[in-house]
């Protein structure tokens, strides 16, 4: 685990959201995350419970790990990675399970959900995408666009809820922007955001 690392990702910021970010990936073996005070990185780690065989038991303990880091962080806002098309409907029923548990948590401690469909994060990050492009490639760029915004090399799995992180942090501030500029109250703790 890293904390710490901050980007400046807008010269001309202005006005700070202070919103406090946690971002999750989309796994059932080994999930990354990522947490954020408006748009600064403040730390990243794997949840690695790859090694744990039983489904059911690994699944148990990832939303365990994943309950206390909410407890720990205690967010404004949790983002995570919607439930995409896998191998085995084993491993989309536990996606499944994982994100139910996280939604479940969101509404019963009055936590901002936002879930995002893989295709739309990358596409606000200006991710290149498409049927030509292959898994790989897409972590690669993920890697890369970590690397070239915070300075930092990080796995597979932290780069992408680096990415689903910050990817909220620029919707939220520019949302909250718009409204500010149509002198409308700031969004903030009042508003359940809802994604796709």
């Amino acid at each position: 685990m890293i904390s710490g690392e901050s980007m400046n990702w807008h010269e001309d910021a202005g006005e700070a959201i202070s919103l406090k970010i946690l971002a999750f990936d989309q796994a059932s073996q080994k999930t990354g995350v990522a947490w954020f005070e408006d748009s600064t990185l403040l730390g990243y780690e794997v949840l690695d419970y790859s090694r744990v065989k039983d489904a059911d038991l690994r699944v148990r303990l990832m939303m365990e790990s994943m309950f206390n880091l909410i407890g720990e962080q205690k967010p404004d806002a949790l983002v995570f990675e919607g439930v995409a098309l896998q191998r085995s409907a084993g491993a989309v029923i536990m996606l499944a399970q994982i994100q139910g548990g996280l939604m479940g948590y969101c509404y019963s401690h009055n936590i901002s959900g936002m879930i995002y469909k893989p295709s739309v994060w990358r596409k606000m990050l200006g991710f290149k995408q498409g049927r030509n492009i292959k898994r790989a490639q897409l972590k690669a760029q993920a890697q890369k666009f970590v690397k070239d915004h915070y300075d930092i090399e990080v796995t597979e799995d932290e780069a992408d809820a680096i990415c689903i992180g910050l990817a909220f942090a620029c919707e939220y501030k520019a949302m909250t922007e718009n409204m500010e500029h149509n002198g409308e109250k700031n969004p903030e703790k009042q508003k359940d955001l809802e994604g796709e």
